[in-house]
């Protein structure tokens, strides 16, 4: 997951809901700007009035107003933190659109458009790709952050309202009405579907991408889903209609809005039990977790609760909002790259496929590790670590492994080297044959041997063996596929007599450690 943790939520206004919560909230709601706990920025859209504010978490105060689409309804921000991008819902009456905020000067430079009631939208953690759900069209828009123009749009959806990724953005899931769906973002086809009984109306990962959260708004729990076998493990008990969810940094707690009662349901992600219930302002619809976890905001109406997630109270509100509805935090400053401390195992065949732990930080994200220039296939166990499979190297001795995100690639060091050792052969040597001509002093030998990576257990083919006779070179032969050298050439009878054995060698690789067999030319009995 990205460090600032995006916010997931129903389309009201397509569910004929809007109206009404709009004028009860706006008639309800009260208060006054507090000092935030955190610094960063927040970004909250402005619902009723097509707008974004942008506001300075350390103060509280707004600090810009961005226009935007019609009914901006979600948001998500790129890992780098250089760009918002708002989910314009237009009310699904026409298609809507997309629009890109630049960070640095809090301005639109792009709109986008996709299909009809678009609603949750999230950035891929590898920062490339936006998903959309177009709730009416029963479909996701991609999105392409280099061009900002759709290049996909994924069919066979049920009104979709939500939408995450999995830590490294191979997998998205996608909430609608009674299910999520599971998308292969290599091939943008849906893979698997899990049934939860309810419509879903928010959906978020853990940092580990092995636990997935969705809000049930019409049971009023939170599904808890097991990604790798994809079944619902628990199911918790939170407020009435669950609307949106985040989850902290670390990924041990999560915060549930409960739209009708008007609270945030704090819930310990180990034991599955809420552990508190905090009261906000009526209707809440966002919810969003500063980059160091110490505070939620829980957008509702025209203000926004402030609360401190030690102590789980309100400790303010932030004022001057239009029907906020979903919300982002920028960090004060980008995430670090990541930084590789340690490596186990340190060494592995030059064959490759061992499993090395890493270990270090910012892992979170992650979108390639490489062995020196190779790239390798990993796991995101959390921010602190990687498990990776050594990739097949070309040469032997030492690389530096390296993790890369979106904020960068990391510095390479002692502590990220991970050696190559070459891997054991054997030869085995075949029956000899032999062809005598009368009259002549030479035989003509018929000469095989088979060389075997013993780190594997695999034949090795295109490999050159060479054929002695005392410190006679016979000949040379090239490996076949199966492993197997054959070639035949003369030896002097008396040669051969005198040797009484023949030497088939291999003289190594950059990867294949040498061998060596012998054959006899005479057979004893």
């Amino acid at each position: 997951m990205a460090r600032h943790t995006q916010v997931r939520r129903p389309r009201w206004a397509a569910l004929g809901l809007g109206a009404t919560i709009v004028a009860t909230a706006l008639s309800v709601v009260t208060g006054s700007v507090a000092q935030a706990a955190t610094t960063g920025t927040l970004y909250v859209a402005n619902q009723r009035a097509n707008t974004v504010s942008v506001v300075d978490a350390a103060t509280g105060t707004i600090t810009a107003t961005v226009p935007v689409g019609s009914q901006p309804s979600d948001e998500s921000i790129t890992p780098d933190g250089t760009r918002v991008y708002v989910a314009n819902s237009a009310n699904g009456i026409v298609n809507g659109t997309v629009s890109v905020i630049d960070t640095g000067t809090n301005t639109v430079i792009a709109t986008v458009g996709v299909g009809r009631n678009s609603g949750g939208i999230e950035v891929n953690p590898d920062g490339q790709s936006v998903y959309v759900t177009n709730a009416s069209d029963d479909s996701v828009s991609v999105i392409s952050t280099t061009t900002n123009t759709v290049t996909a749009t994924i069919p066979g959806l049920d009104f979709p309202l939500s939408v995450t990724f999995n830590p490294t953005g191979t997998r998205a899931y996608v909430g609608d009405l009674d299910a999520v769906r599971v998308i292969d973002t290599a091939t943008n086809t849906v893979t698997a579907t899990i049934p939860i009984g309810g419509s879903v109306s928010a959906v978020t990962v853990n940092p580990a991408g092995t636990v997935l959260y969705a809000a049930d708004r019409s049971n009023n729990t939170l599904v808890v889903i097991n990604t790798t076998t994809n079944t619902v493990g628990a199911t918790i008990p939170v407020g009435a209609f669950p609307s949106a969810v985040a989850l902290s940094p670390s990924g041990g707690t999560a915060y549930v809005t409960n739209l009708s009662s008007s609270s945030v349901s704090v819930i310990d992600t180990t034991t599955n039990t809420v552990t508190a219930t905090v009261s906000v302002g009526s209707f809440p619809t966002g919810v969003a977790i500063s980059a160091d976890g110490s505070t939620a905001y829980a957008t509702h109406g025209t203000t926004a609760s402030v609360i401190d997630t030690a102590t789980n109270t309100v400790t303010g509100t932030l004022s001057g909002f239009q029907t906020a509805d979903a919300i982002v935090v920028r960090p004060s400053t980008a995430p670090p790259a990541p930084t590789v401390t340690g490596v186990s195992p340190t060494t592995g065949p030059a064959a490759g496929g061992t499993t090395v732990t890493i270990t270090g930080a910012d892992f979170t994200g992650a979108t390639a590790v490489h062995f020196g220039g190779t790239a390798a296939t990993f796991t995101v166990n959390s921010d602190n670590s990687i498990t990776a499979t050594a990739p097949a190297a070309t040469v032997t001795g030492p690389v530096d492994i390296t993790v890369t995100t979106p904020s960068g690639t990391s510095t390479t060091s002692p502590a990220d080297q991970y050696t190559y050792t070459a891997d054991t052969t054997q030869l085995t040597a075949g029956p000899i044959l032999f062809t005598v001509v009368p009259g002549h002093l030479f035989l003509t030998l018929n000469l095989s041997a088979t060389l075997t990576d013993t780190t594997t257990g695999h034949p090795v083919a295109g490999q050159t063996i060479t054929f002695t006779v005392g410190s006679t070179t016979v000949c040379t032969a090239v490996t076949n596929a199966a492993g197997v050298a054959t070639c035949h050439g003369p030896c002097p009878v008396l040669l051969a007599l005198l040797a009484g054995r023949y030497k088939a060698t291999f003289a190594g690789s950059a990867t294949l450690a040498p061998a060596t067999a012998y054959g006899y030319l005479i057979q004893h009995h």
